[in-house]
């Protein structure tokens, strides 16, 4: 009896997908092909690091992050591809590291929006919005939750140009991501199992942005979810970081 159970079970949850599938459920966004990995999206804005600097016509960056890399205390597999590696500051901050040396800073702002900071500026004559250890930051891009959706939208001050999340392939099963430049394919992100995201990055488009929107998109999710492992929340503010909204 127990036998037939799982296969009447097996059987429900096929017709249920089908079912999905028939009614459209399928998002229309359209699946990255190779022509998308050879288009060249420009003119690039300067990268948050130049030892990272955006690839040329046919190549990309491809690279694994750990889920929740702002809050994980594991050793990432991005430090050993990019040397990228994200450190909790406060309970509204994080730290990311080039080679252990301060690269940009991730900052909470209201309405779920994250900053993304530099140590330089991203356009001439730009006021700084705070500074770490004296040193002066300015931001670069902001990391925003569309309303009423499961998507995020991107917004670079150097060019204004904007990056948004979509779905694509199946609902059902792994969840991959698309991320649109001025909407192009410029990134594509995958789930491999619970605590994984494979990464691949078009020419002419910053990892290092790339790597740091992954990172916002699920500080976001995160905190609208209320999910609080190893959230470590209740860190004080840092006396040597001061921002100002």
């Amino acid at each position: 009896m127990k036998f037939f159970a799982i296969l009447l079970r097996v059987a429900h949850v096929r017709a249920v997908q089908l079912q999905h599938m028939t009614m459209g459920t399928q998002h229309s966004t359209p699946v990255p092909n190779e022509d998308d990995w050879l288009f060249e999206h420009g003119p690039p804005s300067p990268p948050l690091s130049s030892a990272l600097p955006p690839k040329q016509k046919g190549d990309t960056y491809d690279f694994c992050m750990l889920k929740n890399s702002w809050n994980t205390k594991k050793r990432n597999a991005i430090q050993e591809q990019l040397g990228l590696e994200f450190r909790l500051m406060d309970s509204q901050s994080c730290l990311v590291l080039y080679n252990d040396e301060p690269l940009v800073v991730l900052q909470e702002a209201p309405q779920k929006r994250i900053y993304i900071c530099s140590f330089t500026p991203a356009t001439t004559n730009q006021s700084s919005c705070g500074s770490f250890q004296d040193s002066p930051l300015y931001k670069w891009a902001v990391v925003s939750k569309r309303k009423e959706s499961h998507q995020f939208d991107m917004t670079t001050k150097s060019d204004g140009a904007v990056y948004a999340s979509e779905f694509y392939g199946r609902v059902l099963g792994k969840r991959k991501v698309l991320l649109l430049r001025t909407g192009l394919i410029c990134a594509t992100m995958e789930r491999r199992g619970n605590f994984e995201y494979k990464c691949r990055v078009g020419p002419g488009i910053d990892p290092v942005l790339v790597a740091c929107f992954v990172a916002c998109r699920d500080e976001i999710h995160k905190g609208e979810m209320k999910i609080l492992e190893e959230k470590s929340y209740i860190l004080p503010r840092r006396p040597d970081l001061v921002f100002h909204s």
